[in-house]
């Protein structure tokens, strides 16, 4: 934060759909002239918080909460201006880099995420993984950070055809991971950065939810 205060210019745009109280004081800590926000979902502060947040800002442009981030991000960046702004995917380039890449057909699959709430039991992977294998022939490539390569393991052991899945999580930097993801057939992961890689190269996805299992 002290870093922050050494900053200065003319505005400083908060564009955090679930604006937070680090974000704000973050901004405070600016010298600035003009402070513009995006209006807030309540993930991260109350009504009442938010409230006193809005006042921070000179200008809060209002999004349709309760639409898809693309389309509230595409509302935003109308209220700043740009008119005939649509809401599309991002499209990452293609960057080649040194990676083992396998030569047959491969699936990735992302295990981890931000936060375990947010992570498909791994037993439903390794059911995924076997499938992928016996039914369609494919190689799988776990990748991920190296916080949960525990996970990736286990996924690896247990599955019946073991011997084609690979562990690969804290063993790639971002580009080679973008890499991987962008030659894969298919990508199955959480809902985490994992899965906007995927759509940004256009690779076909799936994405698994914790919170949408029975029970």
């Amino acid at each position: 934060m002290r870093e922050a205060a050494g900053f200065c210019g003319d505005t400083i745009i908060n564009a955090n759909p679930s604006r937070s109280l680090l974000s704000d004081l973050f901004v405070l800590a600016v010298n600035v002239r003009h402070r513009i926000a995006q209006q807030s979902d309540h993930a991260e502060l109350s009504a009442t918080k938010m409230k006193r947040s809005d006042k921070i800002y000179e200008k809060v442009i209002p999004c349709n909460l309760k639409a898809m981030e693309l389309i509230k991000n595409a509302e935003f960046m109308r209220g700043l201006g740009l008119k005939d702004f649509k809401a599309d995917l991002s499209v990452l380039p293609d960057v080649p880099c040194d990676v083992d890449t396998p030569t047959q057909k491969y699936a990735v699959i992302f295990p981890d995420a931000d936060a375990p709430i947010q992570m498909w039991n791994y037993k439903n992977y390794v059911k995924v993984v076997q499938n992928l294998i016996s039914e369609y022939g494919v190689q799988c490539l776990i990748l991920g950070g190296n916080r949960y390569r525990d996970t990736g393991a286990a996924i690896g052991k247990r599955g019946k055809f073991f011997a084609l899945s690979k562990n690969r999580m804290g063993e790639t930097n971002l580009v080679q991971c973008i890499q991987l993801v962008r030659n894969a057939s298919i990508v199955i992961s959480n809902d985490t950065g994992g899965a906007h890689i995927a759509a940004a190269t256009r690779t076909p996805l799936r994405c698994s939810c914790r919170w949408m299992e029975p029970g």
